[in-house]
């Protein structure tokens, strides 16, 4: 799906009404509908022990919340409505969905605002929208400021109150949220790796709009939305057999780094590939077939002790004939000669590739080297690789991620996924893409390395470079988010990425 302006969001609301007969308070329905129902999952538990406490502005934001509100209390919960406005100000479909909640869980600029939501069990942020302009001015700004340091799990409607939906910049006071459930589109101002501080876990709701209007939009920024995740599941046909779910040959291996290939390995088998080999130093071997039981350990020849050099190149290349794609870097080194094999690599193989960690740091010295590769391929930076890449700062990279990782991937004719709080996936011919799942507990060593063994598999069972990116990059953030909540963030390592996929999958196709 597309993510798009504040322009363009009310345009759409007008297609729908004058093309559809989709009237605006439908929508406003819907929208409150969606948000109950993220309510109730993150209160949990029995509805006498919830506290619900709606913040709400006199907006199309606040018409949303009294819709919520009302279907809470219909189904029994306990609900405040505290509204930001005196009253009589509110107006339009907002004012017809304020009438019917009932008054006594309505107040009006209540004084004893901070005493009503520190006894709530979570608050609902429905007090400004995405027309939100210039500094947030009061009251909003003491509520928003009073919200923050109480600590109370919130949930922000369509996008945190007092970020600017287009730029991705708080307006003085933001609300900080744990969940934001946006409506119909994601804004392109929550898709930033900045205001991940403000949105917590970003979803999209569903509230009805007509697919035709959906696509309807020049923006070129995507999302890839958990139902369209769905169709790039590979599939399993009967009869079928190991290697017609691809073979994957990852090249890998230092002293002291073996741990990355192993699980660039394991989360490629997690992944669905049919069958995955290590090509490894010679001396490395015996270090790596203890801790190996589905994916199978190659030597390769070494130039110094556990190194691989220029010797290595015939049988990698061999290598990658016999299988359906190949990863290179996890835990390689960046001793000189293995840069330059990573560069004659990149040179001479003619499939699909992918290049992360030391590899990427090998391709800094020239990447031209890029423009001449036979076969297509990803390379997966952090912001600090790819700001060898461009012999920049990393912080320029992170103040640019989007322009550069495009302008990159075009001019080098690959395809960039630039990992971060919100990865974000530049094709080689010009299509962009936002991902979205993850957590900060995903920031832990070896996660990178679970990555591009989630790609290359998806890659070695025919999905393509980009495809396989934009899925890869969406399903290893949704098994992190699925280990985040049985592991905590604080304790999560990049094991629990691996053993999180299947229940990943599961959910996908269920």
């Amino acid at each position: 799906m597309k993510a798009v302006t504040p322009v363009e969001i009310k345009n759409m609301d007008l297609k729908a009404a004058k093309n559809f007969g989709l009237r605006e308070d439908l929508l406003m329905e819907n929208a409150g509908a969606a948000l109950a129902d993220a309510v109730q999952k993150e209160v949990g538990g029995s509805i006498k022990d919830a506290n619900i406490v709606f913040l709400c502005g006199r907006g199309n934001n606040g018409g949303d919340g009294f819709v919520a509100a009302r279907v809470l209390l219909e189904k029994g919960y306990t609900v405040k409505v505290l509204c930001c406005f005196k009253e009589g100000e509110s107006k339009g479909f907002s004012l017809k969905q304020l009438k019917k909640l009932k008054p006594v869980v309505v107040e009006f600029l209540p004084s004893a605002f901070e005493e009503i939501i520190r006894e709530s069990s979570v608050i609902v942020d429905a007090l400004l929208g995405i027309g939100a302009q210039g500094e947030i001015e009061d009251p909003h700004k003491t509520w928003i400021r009073i919200v923050n340091r109480c600590s109370i799990p919130v949930i922000s409607v369509d996008i945190p109150s007092g970020l600017d939906s287009l730029r991705g910049i708080p307006l003085g006071e933001c609300v900080k949220a744990k969940l934001t459930l946006t409506m119909g589109l994601p804004k392109i101002g929550l898709l930033y790796e900045n205001v991940t501080t403000y949105t917590g876990k970003l979803c999209v709701a569903n509230i009805g709009y007509p697919e035709e209007i959906l696509e309807d939009t020049d923006s070129r920024i995507e999302v890839l939305a958990e139902e369209e995740a769905k169709e790039f599941v590979p599939g399993r046909v009967n009869p079928s057999h190991k290697r017609t779910y691809g073979h994957l040959f990852i090249v890998t291996g230092s002293p002291g780094f073996t741990g990355a290939g192993i699980m660039c390995g394991r989360a490629a088998m997690r992944t669905g590939v049919g069958l995955v080999t290590l090509g490894v130093p010679e001396s490395l071997v015996s270090n790596y077939q203890p801790r190996l039981i589905e994916e199978m350990p190659v030597a390769l020849t070494e130039t110094d002790p556990g190194l691989l050099g220029f010797k290595a190149l015939p049988q990698i290349l061999n290598w990658s004939h016999k299988t359906d794609t190949i990863v290179i870097g996890p835990g390689l080194s960046r001793a000189s000669e293995t840069m330059a094999l990573v560069r004659d690599v990149v040179k001479y193989n003619a499939g699909t590739m992918l290049l992360d960690a030391d590899a990427i740091t090998a391709l800094s010295e020239n990447t031209d080297i890029l423009n001449y590769t036979q076969g297509d391929t990803v390379i997966t930076p952090h912001a600090g690789e790819m700001a060898r890449l461009l012999h920049c700062s990393t912080e320029d990279v992170q103040e640019q991620r989007w322009a550069l990782a495009l302008e990159f991937a075009q001019a080098k004719k690959t395809n960039v996924v630039l990992k971060g709080a919100r990865t974000v996936i530049a094709g080689r011919d010009g299509r962009f893409s936002v991902n979205i799942t993850g957590n900060p507990g995903m920031a832990t060593g070896g996660s990178g390395d679970v990555l591009s063994g989630i790609i290359g598999a998806l890659i070695a069972q025919g999905l393509g470079c980009y495809n396989a990116s934009v899925f890869g990059t969406y399903i290893h953030g949704l098994a992190g988010d699925i280990a985040a909540e049985e592991k905590g963030e604080i304790s999560l390592i990049a094991s629990d990425i691996i053993n999180a996929l299947p229940l990943a999958f599961k959910k996908l196709l269920s």
